[in-house]
């Protein structure tokens, strides 16, 4: 799966801004979310198509970070996006998580649209971006 996630991201590097090579170590941050995140890929016909990574690690606070959700190009407005958060999620939720929390460029007016249909409210933001979270319920 780890050459699958770099090929991915190399794939859609360009769409990010800034891109993501420019603001990380591509072959670091793999080996970081390999090890330390849930991710759920999608492939079809062996080839990966997206995934969600985030971290539940925070067992202290019951509180989980949503890292990415990369769906490649041809494969949007199927729903794949909320479909991987659904799950999230579901997950979290099954397993005693309180909240979810992520970070988006304010630019990304797509991916924040999302993320409020899913509940989500900006809690702080930074020059360039949004902390957002959302609680988890029973």
């Amino acid at each position: 799966m780890k050459d699958a996630i770099k090929q991915l991201l190399h794939e859609v590097d360009y769409e990010f801004n800034p891109n993501l090579s420019s603001r990380l170590v591509m072959d670091d941050y793999v080996e970081k979310i390999i090890f330390h995140s849930m991710i759920v890929p999608v492939y079809e016909n062996g080839a990966l198509n997206a995934f969600i990574s985030f971290y539940c690690n925070d067992y202290k606070n019951l509180s989980a970070f949503l890292s990415m959700i990369v769906v490649k190009s041809h494969c949007r407005g199927k729903g794949l996006a909320k479909s991987l958060i659904e799950f999230a999620i579901g997950y979290l939720k099954n397993n005693g998580f309180k909240n979810l929390k992520l970070e988006v460029d304010k630019k990304n007016g797509k991916a924040i649209t999302l993320y409020k249909e899913f509940g989500f409210i900006v809690i702080n933001e930074t020059g360039n971006s949004f902390l957002m979270e959302r609680k988890i319920t029973d």
